[in-house]
């Protein structure tokens, strides 16, 4: 069932429900039946297009943020092998 409001838990049901209909697909009692599909997955695809527009506007928006973080975290990381090197008795530390 959509939360409406958790992105996370709604994308794994909606990864759930592809498997699910790509299994029940293989086969049609009623090939009529295959309308109705086609015209569900359309209305899905209408709705991926959005996340994916929304999803990268949400990424270029917070990207400065992302790089900040990660070169802060890249910054820490080498200081903890500097650390470690230094305190092994294989480098200089600082």
């Amino acid at each position: 069932m959509p939360t409406f409001q958790n992105p996370t838990t709604d994308a794994v049901e909606a990864s759930e429900a592809l498997r699910g209909l790509a299994h029940a697909s293989r086969v049609f009692e009623d090939p009529a039946d295959t309308y109705a599909v086609l015209g569900d997955l359309l209305a899905g695809v209408r709705s991926l297009r959005q996340v994916l527009d929304q999803l990268a506007t949400t990424h270029v928006t917070n990207r400065v943020r992302a790089r900040r973080r990660r070169g802060s975290d890249r910054r820490r990381n080498l200081r903890a092998r500097r650390g470690r090197r230094a305190a092994a008795g294989g480098g200089v530390a600082g």
